[in-house]
């Protein structure tokens, strides 16, 4: 591997059915919920091992009542819905981001991850995790 990225998209949400109601009801997490047939699955506090391994250093590094906005505890008093996207949960996944530059290349990242939260304060994130194998970007120039 080359380099990793992580980029992330905020933005603002709310139910309009819910706009003269006061702000709290107006971005409830409990009126999210997607589709059954939906890519995305609400992921929760980690709890499987590989999970518990790879999350060890953040889970120490924060103290413990930061954990709340990190981590998505499962409950209706969440203040932070955590999903993902279904489809990249297969290891041999081979789904690529690509950044075509303008009169120059075009880099192809796998795609690791891609996740999409939403907070209790009306704001979100939607993130994708990239992750350069190619051979033919690893210059520096390409990284930046």
């Amino acid at each position: 591997m080359y380099s990793y990225h992580i980029f992330l998209f905020p933005f603002n949400w709310s139910f309009e059915k819910n706009e003269n109601e006061l702000f709290e009801k107006q971005v409830a997490l409990t009126n999210i919920v997607p589709d059954r047939l939906s890519n995305w699955i609400r992921m929760t506090v980690p709890g499987t091992e590989r999970e518990i391994r790879e999350l060890y250093d953040e889970q120490n590094y924060y103290y413990d009542f930061v954990h709340d906005v990190l981590y998505d505890n499962g409950q209706d008093t969440t203040i932070v819905k955590h999903y993902e996207r279904k489809e990249l949960k297969d290891e041999n996944s081979r789904l690529t981001f690509n950044i075509e530059v303008r009169d120059k290349k075009t880099y192809r990242l796998k795609i690791d991850d891609i996740a999409l939260n939403f907070y209790s304060t009306g704001v979100g994130t939607l993130i994708f995790y990239l992750r350069n194998e190619n051979e033919d970007q690893k210059e520096l120039s390409d990284i930046k």
